[in-house]
């Protein structure tokens, strides 16, 4: 026979872990000491950062055109042209403001100079395009078109170094010419009379 020799079999020992050993399904009190079960996917229970707190809700204030288009000028276009829906009533959807910066291909300071100041003027960044071809007509209701850009009080007069004129269009969903000039007469718009 063969010298065997014959060890003894490791006895399995319990493994460590880091989860607490279950309670048995009897065992409801320990169950609600415990306290609600996190969410799968809970940063917070995962032991990461804890998530933002919500942001505290600014008060809505009315903007004072609209309003005023509310209960001035509906009621107004309303009686004028016979609209039996105040959904009919045309609305300005838009109005866009426009610098044509000729100088802009020489300049690039220029060009940045002019999107700082219009972007006071309207309240938003400007958007910088340069034109590939010259467009002379677009299909556009209501032009005005002002020669200095500095007679706006946003702009401070001592800093400027250059004077633009501006295109300013106002995009109406009025569907004739004398619905779009009634709507922007009773914004108060000044019309050549």
């Amino acid at each position: 026979m063969a010298d065997t020799e014959t060890k003894p079999k490791a006895e399995k020992q319990p493994q460590k872990s880091d989860k607490a050993p279950r309670p048995e399904k009897g065992d409801k009190a320990q169950q609600a000491q415990k306290g609600p079960k996190p969410e799968k996917g809970d940063k917070a229970a995962k032991g990461e950062a804890p998530p933002p707190k919500p942001r505290r809700r600014e008060e809505r204030v009315t903007p004072r055109l609209k309003t005023y288009f509310e209960d001035v000028v509906r009621k107004k276009l309303a009686d004028e042209f016979g609209y039996k829906s105040r959904l009919q009533v045309p609305v300005i959807e838009k109005v866009v403001i426009n610098m044509g910066i000729g100088e802009g291909v020489a300049d690039r300071r220029k060009v940045e100079a002019a999107a700082n100041d219009l972007g006071l003027i309207a309240g938003q960044k400007a958007v910088i395009t340069k034109a590939r071809k010259s467009i002379a007509t677009f299909k556009v209701r209501d032009t005005i078109g002002i020669k200095e850009h500095i007679i706006f009080p946003e702009i401070d007069y001592d800093k400027v170094a250059d004077v633009w004129g501006m295109d300013i269009t106002v995009c109406t969903s009025a569907k004739t010419d004398n619905e779009a000039r009634a709507l922007l007469s009773a914004f108060n718009f000044p019309f050549r009379q």
